[in-house]
């Protein structure tokens, strides 16, 4: 099932937390967390308002980047084509990962 966030929202899914630390030391599974996730769908359009009126502006991820959230207490969980994905506001990510 095909699913379109609306309202200046993103569909994303949380990568893997990692198990090994950079040092090589194994994490406990209360010790592994993710906010790394990758952007599966955008908001077609986003309206920002400035001043008296109101503007068009497009998202600034793309579908398929990698990006760092500020936290999952605000993402909403849901199921899209059996995969668990989270549909989060766009200003709760703080930057892409460049490959």
């Amino acid at each position: 099932m095909p699913f379109k966030p609306l309202n200046d929202h993103i569909l994303i899914q949380f990568l893997a937390p990692e198990e090994q630390s950079v040092g090589g030391l194994y994490l406990p599974p209360k010790a592994q967390s993710s906010d790394r996730a990758v952007v599966k769908a955008v908001c077609p359009l986003t309206k920002i308002e400035v001043g008296d009126g109101i503007r068009a502006n497009w998202s600034v991820v793309n579908v398929g980047e990698e990006v760092l959230i500020a936290g999952r207490q605000h993402c909403t969980e849901v199921m899209v084509d059996g995969e668990s994905c989270h549909v989060i506001p766009e200003e709760h990510i703080l930057g892409v990962f460049e490959k």
